[in-house]
């Protein structure tokens, strides 16, 4: 989404590329022929989950899925994609759900989704890290 290659984001193209082939769910946000926004509901990857639990000291359910992949393009700005997207990716998924987020804006989008921050912040590459649940007991 912002340059192949290039880490500007969360996460690079050579960890969303086969993580978003495997997604569970997958939203894409296209304006005429271009893909302008994406977000997955990850596959249940429990590894990644408990690094994350014990990152943030919340006991999270392992077997959990993860929804990520929240971006879209720079020249999409204010036009409330990430909510739209959030949005359409809960809709397809009935469950409990996790997702992590250094950025104040997702923040707001998950809260306004019925995300509920969880446990301790922790050292990112850019920044705080939280984690956010929705439906988990």
């Amino acid at each position: 989404m912002r340059g192949a290659g290039r880490r500007r984001g969360a996460v690079t193209k050579r960890y969303a590329d086969p993580g978003l082939r495997g997604a569970r769910v997958l939203a894409v946000v296209r304006s005429a022929d271009r893909i302008v926004g994406v977000g997955a509901i990850k596959r249940v990857r429990p590894d990644y989950a408990r690094r994350r639990a014990n990152c943030s000291q919340y006991d999270l359910p392992l077997a959990t899925p993860e929804l990520g992949y929240v971006a879209r393009h720079p020249e999409h700005r204010r036009h409330n994609l990430g909510h739209r997207i959030v949005a359409s990716l809960l809709s397809s998924h009935e469950g409990p759900l996790w997702a992590t987020t250094d950025s104040p804006r997702m923040k707001e989008i998950l809260a306004g989704a019925g995300f509920v921050h969880r446990g301790n912040e922790w050292p990112g590459g850019r920044g705080q890290l939280s984690l956010w649940v929705k439906g988990v007991p």
